[in-house]
């Protein structure tokens, strides 16, 4: 690796850290739904992650190498900081009343989800110390101690809470006490066993940290009042049963609520009587993941509770060196990955796939045909990361190469889903393309257009879901031209393509940003801004 190439991934990386934080403090707010700081926040990532594509080879100077991959491991230290004390300092559920499903919400069942994260705090800090000197890790002992003991003492400064809630819990003194002394132990305790550059020793016990606590949402959220969750146990429910979960009905959890009554949420005439005119809304792949969590666990959410780990860990370990690992971690603290599991959404099983593709690209690149397409067939919205995988190709003109990739991606999402699609092609159809179609603007999504409609004096003229794909398509075209045509590259376009795409759209919620979040990460992870590495480039692309 040149040191060009070195100090324009550490100007890159740092660019991306910016845009991943935003994003995380966007959906933070208000659970991703639209506030008017939550939406500058998109602002600012738009921005950073538009100024990390158009980035273009810089000169690697010595005199700036040395600052700029710094400036990229302190970005990264700072962001995985900010991150783990809004954890530490928000309900784990939502904001507000219709989001937060927490029904175990007694002191000591928070208390293990403090614990817990007051672990994750010391597996994190030791990752990062790991090449420290000893004095170095002294001082990171007990910086980390004290900024978990602060955390838990801080009342939350919440959107949804008052004024005067805020300040210091003199009640939760003896509490934050604790969690900064066991943190501080914790840590030191695992500097100790990680000494000598073994820094997936803790990396493995915060993934497993992660996993538990995963569950520990499942469980504590056993119904949580979203139509996500209810679509996936039905839809479970039904496979197992022998029944086509794209023909069968399910019930409008909405009606006669005071939600329904709010917004709308469906498009005409797909809810009536308390029954929707749909079945699954979801592609077959998402429906056999969530199934199997339903089949071990009784509840779909354990899928995806595993979902986001494995992704951090085929991100940590798809290069040498510990810079993925420490890329993975901002994946794993994103202010409400918890939230995204405890609502049951299917976008972790997406990340998982894109976290895939990246692990093949550089371990198993004869499997790359196969990730891609099984990314591909995660989610209907990917119809842009078709041409976006012609980035994977080094060779632009080697178009036997693309054929090869691309069409052998698209022969794997074709198997994948056409058995169910088939089944009952007229329903699969209404359901996963229709619905998405006839879907209604909505007033309350994460949208520059919800920003615009705002300040409209016209109320009665809804913007358009063409507006989306104008903003989007012009991005991609440019993300072809200008991307670096490996593994980073495409993941940084499926990013600066997909988040204008979702924040000009009639519908955007803390999911599909969470989508956007992992794209992100992984072009992160890809990276190399710290350390110079001799990678052998795979067949069909390139490190």
């Amino acid at each position: 690796m040149s040191r060009s190439e070195r100090f324009t991934d550490a100007c890159r990386a740092t660019l991306l850290i910016l845009a991943v934080f935003a994003v995380g403090q966007a959906i933070h707010i208000r659970d991703g739904e639209y506030d008017g700081i939550a939406i500058r926040w998109i602002g600012v990532a738009l921005a950073g992650t538009l100024a990390a594509m158009l980035l273009p080879g810089l000169p690697g100077r010595e005199k700036l190498l040395r600052p700029a991959t710094l400036g990229g491991a302190a970005a990264i230290t700072l962001a995985a900081a900010a991150c783990l004390i809004q954890l530490l300092r928000s309900p784990p559920s939502g904001w507000n009343e219709w989001s937060n499903d927490l029904k175990l919400d007694d002191e000591r069942n928070l208390l293990i989800f403090r614990t817990g994260l007051g672990f994750a705090a010391a597996a994190i800090t030791a990752l990062f110390a790991a090449d420290l000197k000893w004095w170095q890790k002294g001082i990171a002992v007990l910086l980390v101690g004290a900024m978990v003991g602060l955390a838990v003492v801080i009342r939350v400064p919440a959107f949804y809470v008052l004024p005067g809630d805020r300040g210091i819990d003199y009640d939760a003194m003896p509490s934050a006490a604790f969690h900064a002394l066991y943190t501080a132990a914790t840590t030191s305790l695992l500097m100790l066993i990680s000494r000598k550059g073994r820094w997936a020793i803790s990396f493995a016990a915060f993934l497993v940290l992660h996993l538990l606590l995963g569950i520990w949402m499942v469980r504590s959220c056993p119904n949580p009042h979203i139509d996500v969750y209810v679509f996936q146990q039905l839809g479970a429910k039904a496979l197992l049963a022998g029944d086509n979960p794209y023909a069968v009905t399910y019930p409008d959890i909405y009606a006669a609520t005071d939600q329904a009554q709010d917004r709308e949420v469906y498009g005409k005439g797909l809810s009536k009587d308390g029954q929707l005119a749909f079945g699954f809304p979801y592609p077959p792949l998402s429906l056999l993941l969530s199934t199997a969590g339903y089949f071990v666990g009784g509840d779909h959410r354990y899928a995806q509770a595993v979902a986001i780990p494995l992704a951090a860990l085929l991100l940590a370990f798809a290069r040498p060196g510990r810079w993925g690992g420490l890329a993975a971690i901002l994946l794993l603290l994103t202010p409400r990955a918890f939230f995204i599991i405890g609502r049951g959404w299917t976008e972790p099983f997406v990340v998982l796939m894109l976290a895939l593709v990246i692990f093949t690209a550089y371990r198993k690149p004869r499997l790359l045909p196969i990730a891609l397409g099984l990314f591909l067939a995660s989610k209907q919205y990917l119809v842009f990361a078709v041409p976006l995988a012609w980035l994977l190709v080094p060779n632009p003109r080697d178009w036997k190469a693309a054929v090869r990739l691309i069409g052998g991606a698209l022969l794997v999402a074709a198997v994948v889903t056409l058995p169910l699609a088939l089944w009952d092609l007229k329903s699969f159809w209404h359901s996963t393309v229709t619905v998405q179609q006839v879907a209604p603007f909505r007033e309350d999504a994460l949208s520059w257009l919800v920003w615009w409609y705002q300040r409209s004096p016209i109320k009665d003229v809804k913007p358009e879901a063409w507006i989306a794909f104008a903003v989007a398509i012009p991005v991609l075209v440019l993300a072809l031209a200008i991307c670096p045509r490996n593994p980073a590259g495409f993941c940084l376009a499926i990013a600066a393509v997909y988040l204008p795409f979702i924040a000009f759209n009639k519908q955007a919620f803390a999911n599909y940003y969470f989508f956007v979040i992992g794209a992100m990460v992984c072009a992160l992870s890809a990276l190399r801004p710290l350390v110079e590495e001799v990678q052998p480039s795979p067949k069909n692309c390139s490190p």
